[in-house]
């Protein structure tokens, strides 16, 4: 038993010596400058000082190891095979004196080391097919066969991009990505060996491959412009925001729905404007371009433009006469507003219609666009017409509502309504009758006519056109005035108004007293003039006075606005006085006229001096005949122009027959005032020179 636990003791403490030799740590193991040489290296252990270390190193796979013994942390294996895999470990050793053996730390971890040969270029194919405008795909072929890894270069104008691949093949493909568009990129690439992270070799660069990245899918079309939204055709235009040299083909694109498009037509890559006129008039439609080139295509968003619709025109406008007689109007008008752009309204013809005195419409004409005026014939005077127009489009469309105006052909002025007459006082209180109407259409004047018995009208005043007014300031007191008015133009007079009146002025006083009462002997008779210078007078009365105003007789009595008498009872060799007044039946008597005197001259035959003139109204040569002259006497003839001007003043004398010539011929046509004398006696005749 005792001699169990001592061999058990014995082996415990031999392990337990063994035990205390640790494993050496960091091991690292490489080729030296790609020799047949590796240099392994590693820490010392710790839990004490070691005698040594052995390294171990075999063929990976093979079944023999070789190992050498060293004293340092490191050591350099020669004679190796290049292009083989070594494995190496390491273990660190005591030297015992009991027992005899010595005592070895465990393995390291068995680390793998290449003996490669010089690391050559690997060789690029590029996959052209596979080229996009943002990656290069290539293929690395490489010969090596310890190498760990790849590092591939591409270099353009701007800065280099360095990739790495790692090798799991002899052929291994390396995808460039995030790449410029449309750029050419100088590939080369090289084989790496890495060393716990690293690169401990690089190969030599491969040959230069080059290759260039795709064009970017084109620009979308932005900016869209409707030029033209007619029936006819429609026309945008439209911008890129950028890269518009990448567009190679332009398709245009239309929808009904903005959803299913169809092509419609295309554009050169440069050119930004299209015109379809396959749009239907009255659609809305979605467009949108679809730009093209070698890497794809590119949809713009749609955009839409509603083609307008062919329509009605406008009708007419300035419907006017321009011309008008009895029996016919012309009738003018412009065509109306067009669409001269999209051309939606132009007008072809223009439609005429007319209705005569309210009698049903009825179509008299169908012109053409380029007249623009038409005569209408058959009417009569004053025949009342309304005209319609409208116009039909180039499509054959119109309007249902007519446009018109009336007119009225020329004829006599229609009949003067609601004349009446007003009377009231002026700023001086004089009585005035207002009068006024209607105006007419088409009168050129009015005649407003006067009486006093309703019968017998005498024209009072005429007026020009439009004036429909008129003040009758010259009323007398104690009559009755009637008053009718007509319009007239040059195709005939109106119908006179109803006649308005009786209109009457009471009387307000006496009448003022006649003046400028004159007697002259006229022939065997003496004619009285006066003034007549009030409006209040009935009549007038004469008075004759023959034993020097002791007494005065009636002689004559006259109505009213009488300004002569003729006193044929006289005879020779008498003084006569003559007076006259003024009366009314309400207050009587004017004042009496300042009284005149005549003497009639002693008769020396039975004669009483006068003159008789002919022709009258005379040209060139005026005859004169006298009565109860003597043949043997001359006699002053003088003659007076309008303005009392003394015009002929010369002696005549009477021939056979008691008659005398005078040539006036070289006198002024109007009127003038003969004066003949003898001496004693004179005689005054008018005479109107042609």
């Amino acid at each position: 038993m005792k001699r169990t636990l001592l061999l058990i003791s014995l082996v415990l403490i031999s392990v337990f010596t063994y035990a205390q030799v640790n494993v050496p740590t960091s091991v690292k193991a490489q080729q030296v400058d790609l020799e047949n040489k590796a240099l392994i290296e590693w820490t010392a252990p710790t839990g004490g000082a070691v005698a040594g270390y052995k390294v171990y190193y075999n063929i990976k796979g093979a079944t023999t190891t070789d190992s050498v013994r060293v004293t340092t942390t490191n050591h350099t294996l020669t004679g190796l095979t290049a292009d083989t895999v070594y494995v190496i470990k390491v273990r660190a050793f005591k030297v015992t004196t009991s027992p005899a053996d010595t005592t070895y730390s465990n393995y390291t971890i068995p680390m793998n080391v290449v003996i490669s040969k010089p690391l050559v270029a690997p060789e690029i194919a590029i996959e052209p097919s596979f080229t996009t405008p943002d990656r290069i795909t290539m293929r690395l072929i490489d010969a090596n066969l310890y190498e760990t890894g790849f590092e591939i270069k591409l270099e353009s104008d701007g800065p280099d991009i360095i990739l790495t691949a790692g090798k799991a093949t002899p052929e291994i493909v390396v995808n460039a990505q995030s790449l410029k568009p449309k750029t050419k990129y100088k590939i080369t690439a090289r084989a790496i060996r890495k060393v716990s992270e690293t690169v401990t070799h690089n190969g030599p660069w491969s040959e230069v491959k080059y290759e260039t990245t795709k064009t970017a899918l084109p620009p979308a079309a932005v900016n869209f412009k409707k030029e033209a939204d007619c029936p006819y055709g429609v026309a945008f235009t439209w911008d890129y925001s950028e890269r518009s040299e990448d567009i190679t083909y332009v398709v245009v694109q239309s929808s009904f729905d903005g959803w299913n498009f169809t092509n419609i037509g295309s554009v050169p890559a440069n050119e930004k404007f299209f015109y379809y006129s396959g749009a239907e008039p009255g659609v809305n439609y979605f467009y949108r371009i679809n730009t093209q080139n070698s890497t794809g295509e590119t949809y713009s968003a749609p955009f839409q433009i509603f083609t307008q619709a062919y329509k009605a025109p406008n009708p007419p406008q300035n419907l006017r006469s321009i011309e008008k007689y009895t029996d016919f109007l012309t009738v003018a008008w412009d065509p109306g507003i067009e669409d001269n752009v999209c051309k939606t309204n132009i007008i072809a013809n223009t439609e005429i219609a007319v209705r005569i005195n309210g009698e049903p419409m009825k179509v008299v004409a169908n012109v053409p666009i380029w007249i623009k005026s038409y005569k209408i014939e058959g009417l009569k005077p004053n025949d009342a017409v309304e005209i319609f127009f409208r116009n039909y489009s180039d499509k054959g469309l119109y309007n249902d509502q007519w446009v018109s105006f009336r007119d009225t052909t020329y004829g006599p002025p229609s009949k003067p309504l609601h004349f009446i007459g007003v009377l009231n006082k002026n700023n001086f209180g004089e009585q005035v009758l207002y009068l006024s109407w209607d105006d007419t259409a088409d009168e050129a004047q009015y005649y407003i006519e006067r009486s006093t018995d309703k019968v017998n009208f005498t024209l009072l005043a005429f007026l020009k056109q439009d004036q429909t007014r008129l003040p009758d300031t010259w009323l007398q007191e104690g009559v009755d005035y009637y008053y009718r008015v007509k319009a007239e133009n040059w195709a005939g007079s109106s119908p006179y108004s109803d006649i308005i009146g009786p209109f009457n002025i009471d009387y307000t006083s006496a009448p003022n007293a006649p003046y400028g009462l004159v007697a002259k002997k006229n022939g065997n008779g003496v004619d009285l003039t006066w003034i007549d210078d009030t409006i209040k007078e009935k009549g007038y009365i004469i008075e004759k006075s023959v034993d020097n105003e002791n007494a005065y007789v009636q002689i004559g009595e006259l109505g009213r606005n009488a300004v002569s008498f003729r006193d044929a009872n006289i005879s020779a060799g008498k003084t006569y006085f003559y007076r006259v007044k003024a009366w009314n039946d309400t207050f009587g008597s004017s004042q009496y006229s300042k009284s005149a005197k005549i003497e009639i001259p002693a008769a020396t035959s039975g004669f009483v001096f006068d003159a008789t003139v002919y022709p009258n109204p005379v040209s060139e040569t005026l005859n004169i005949k006298a009565e109860g002259i003597n043949s043997n006497s001359a006699y002053h003839l003088r003659v007076f122009d309008p303005n009392n001007q003394l015009v002929i003043d010369k002696e005549i004398r009477f021939g056979q027959e008691n008659t005398a010539s005078v040539a006036i011929r070289s006198l002024a046509p109007g009127a003038y005032n003969l004066v003949l004398s003898s001496g004693k006696e004179k005689v005054s005749r008018k005479i109107v020179k042609l």
